[in-house]
């Protein structure tokens, strides 16, 4: 089954909808602090029994009150347990009683001491610095903006010492939705998170600040949780595994599709051949690569696999030629990529393209680029469309800065994907494929190795191959990102994220579909 990730407004409604089932904010505080209190001493403290110093840094919501159940259920054990207050007393009523029940219980017998990180500052400090495990329980996925000083000096503190680190949901500093991280964010080792995933533990840069992950109960009702819409899926092998067909015994490859790709320039030539050969290695049954005369030996000597559409426009009657040719490759085709090193020649195709296929076209680099200029040409299309932009092309289409695009990944994609009615793969570290209707999924493979000119084009290819065999675009879309993701890992291992290539990636191709299964 596909996992699901939230957002915190979708966590919200589900906590309504328990406390209207009779599970109140109490009975989920308790569970909540239960399940990090349990997780602690089954993972952190019986691996190594010596960890008997836990400092707990609670804020004063009700991630602060998680907190205080925490430090109340491992004071019953042979632990010392100090709890820093870093904002004050807690300010919501949960919190409160928790509060009040962790001084009763601990606090008046000497197992959990309490300080008041505005008054007891050093006494803080030397706590944080000789605990063998320091709990981050400050804002949990309330926190918005920017870190302040004492988050930071927590943060610093925690850095430096030598402790475990378990965060409470989120790691506090990290936005949930956004997974923006702050300066000053808390590094955790940990993560107990509750209910589901939320966006801050699965997209960068916030993942990088949690750790190892656990999603723990707190009592809302599976069922619940099951059919509330999710932010994203997420996609993994099983799951993507299934999206690939089998192969019948007596296939030919007239079942396995025509991709036609008007990709490629001189000066760019490469771009058209790294996505031939991905949509070859992709399993399509034929490919048709319209390029231009200048290119056509270059590509076919290096591409023997595909029939070519060679054009010509230096003449009249050659222009004529050549369109006549185009359009008779497009009538064949099953689906259309059109971009991939095509430079300024994007203007001579695209709107054509868009206007007279009745077959799915992805588009990428410099269609995009082209696009980009004037968007309402995509409502010329009466076919399904699939847009692969990196940031920078994605700032382009929506008049953006790339990091504006990244600070807001999400809503970004599914804008626009919403707008033009566009499947949208936004590529980057945890691709993201927004779908027309707003359902968005999140790819989990690929690595900093693949940042490299070239990995793109081979997606391209990758998606272009499994929409010609006739996979359903979004399907197209969600194997291609994974599998593409998936054999830039297997370089990574072999080659180092420094060496590896777009085309090693490629090569890699074949291990991940029999891998899948195929």
């Amino acid at each position: 089954m596909p996992i699901k990730v939230f957002f915190s407004e979708d966590i919200k409604f589900l906590e309504r909808l328990a406390e209207r089932s009779g599970k109140n904010t109490a009975v989920l505080m308790y569970n909540a602090g239960r399940a990090v209190a349990d997780y602690i001493l089954e993972n952190i403290i019986t691996e190594n029994p010596e960890r008997k110093r836990v400092c707990i840094v609670a804020g004063k919501g009700n991630n602060g009150g998680d907190g205080f159940v925490i430090a109340d259920i491992l004071s019953k054990y042979s632990v010392k347990v100090s709890v820093i207050t870093l904002y004050g007393e807690p300010v919501t009523k949960e919190a409160r009683n928790v509060y009040e029940k962790a001084l009763s219980d601990g606090g008046g017998n000497g197992k959990i001491k309490f300080f008041s990180f505005d008054k007891d500052k050093s006494d803080c400090e030397e706590s944080i610095l000789k605990a063998d495990i320091i709990v981050d329980a400050v804002f949990g996925f309330g926190f918005k903006g920017e870190s302040d000083h004492k988050l930071s000096r927590i943060s610093e503190l925690s850095k430096i010492s030598s402790a475990v680190k378990v965060s409470v949901d989120i790691p506090s500093g990290c936005e949930c939705d956004s997974a923006k991280a702050s300066y000053g964010a808390f590094l955790a080792d940990h993560t107990v998170t509750f209910t589901a995933l939320k966006p801050a533990l699965v997209q960068e840069p916030a993942a990088s600040y949690c750790g190892k992950i656990k999603v723990a109960s707190v009592g809302i009702d599976k069922i619940l949780v099951d059919s509330c819409p999710p932010a994203f899926t997420l996609l993994e092998e099983n799951y993507v595994s299934s999206l690939i067909p089998k192969r019948k015994r007596d296939s030919n490859k007239g079942d396995f599709g025509r991709l036609l790709m008007i990709c490629g320039t001189y000066s760019m030539a490469g771009a058209c051949i790294m996505a031939a050969k991905a949509a070859l290695r992709s399993g399509v049954g034929l490919l048709d690569i319209a390029l231009s005369h200048d290119i056509y030996p270059i590509v076919a000597a290096a591409v023997p696999e595909a029939v070519f559409t060679v054009m010509n426009f230096e003449t009249e009657e050659n222009s004529k030629i050549s369109g006549e040719k185009l359009f008779n490759s497009l009538n064949k085709a099953s689906a259309v990529l059109i971009g991939c090193g095509l430079g300024i020649d994007a203007e001579k195709y695209l709107e054509t393209v868009l206007r007279f296929s009745t077959v799915p076209v992805i588009l990428d680099a410099d269609a995009l680029n082209y696009t980009a200029k004037n968007t309402d040409i995509l409502a010329l299309a009466n076919c399904p469309l699939i847009l692969t932009p990196h940031p920078g092309e994605m700032g382009r289409l929506t008049g953006k800065t790339a990091q504006a695009v990244q600070e807001n990944r999400y809503q970004t994609a599914k804008k626009f994907a919403f707008d033009y009615k566009v499947i949208l793969i936004l590529k980057g570290a945890g691709t993201i494929i927004a779908l027309p209707d707003g359902e968005m999924l999140l790819n989990t493979t690929g690595n900093p190795g693949m940042a490299k000119g070239g990995s793109g084009d081979v997606l391209a290819g990758i998606c272009a191959s499994l929409t010609a065999q006739g996979l359903k675009p979004e399907d197209a879309s969600a194997v291609s990102v994974y599998v593409h993701g998936k054999a830039g890992d297997e370089c990574a291992k072999e080659l180092s994220q420094i060496a590896m290539l777009p085309t090693d990636i490629i090569e890699k191709l074949p291990a991940i579909y029999k891998l899948l299964g195929n």
